[in-house]
């Protein structure tokens, strides 16, 4: 447990920007526990044989931890080898067992998975009904403070994202504000004198414009709230 727990905390110190000192300090951590991983497979495969060792899910993950670090020394790839070292985060769960208010929680958490899964397909259902709406409604309404390249309902997958974002409280009011506008701060129709710069025979007027919709407030809201409450 000491050593699950302090080779979690030296891979979390590791940074981009790591003095010299530190990367040796977390390179000779790291060659330590390497050699005290392979040692505790091998005692496992000597005690339990090759049945024992594959019949555990956490021996079958250490196993992968030293054939990845194995492959990183062999292979000359140092990444492999951090990527590798990474998962021995995953041993921290086996901590659950000798801890019993956190093993009832993560059984609790496992059990209501499938229920957890049901909600967010729920929600997606919210989230793509509602993106269908707004762009029918707000496809070619005009970019605002808020309401532009990040954040708009131009498309169903922009719809998408920017509905995210109205969950978030991502500025939300300001899109909300920039989908009421109305005339005269925007065309309420593109007739074809405001479409070309000169007007020729066949130029039609367009039946939309890029103003908003007073619809903007009790879509948005009603959305916010199914979701949230959800």
């Amino acid at each position: 447990m000491a050593c699950v727990l302090t080779n979690m905390v030296f891979v979390m110190l590791s940074r981009t920007d790591n003095s010299a000192e530190l990367d040796l300090i977390i390179a000779q951590q790291n060659e330590f526990f390497f050699y005290q991983l392979l040692a505790e497979v091998t005692l496992a495969l000597i005690g339990l044989g090759p049945r024992g060792l594959v019949a555990s899910n956490w021996r079958l993950l250490d196993c992968a931890v030293v054939a990845g670090n194995f492959a990183g020394i062999i292979f000359d790839d140092p990444r492999t080898a951090t990527v590798v070292r990474a998962l021995r985060l995953l041993r921290i769960f086996n901590l659950v067992n000798f801890i019993r208010p956190m093993k009832i929680i993560l059984e609790t958490l496992v059990l209501s998975l499938p229920q957890l899964l049901n909600i967010m397909v729920l929600v997606m259902i919210v989230y793509t009904m509602f993106s269908i709406a707004a762009v029918n409604l707000f496809a070619t309404t005009k970019y605002g403070t808020r309401l532009g390249p990040t954040g708009n309902f131009n498309t169903w997958t922009a719809g998408m994202m920017t509905a995210y974002q109205l969950i978030a409280q991502d500025e939300w009011q300001m899109i909300l504000e920039d989908l009421r506008v109305q005339h005269p701060e925007c065309s309420e129709k593109f007739t074809a004198n405001l479409r070309y710069a000169e007007v020729w025979e066949g130029a039609v007027d367009l039946s939309f414009g890029d103003c908003g919709s007073s619809l903007a407030l009790p879509l948005l809201i009603t959305f916010k709230i199914l979701c949230e409450e959800v």
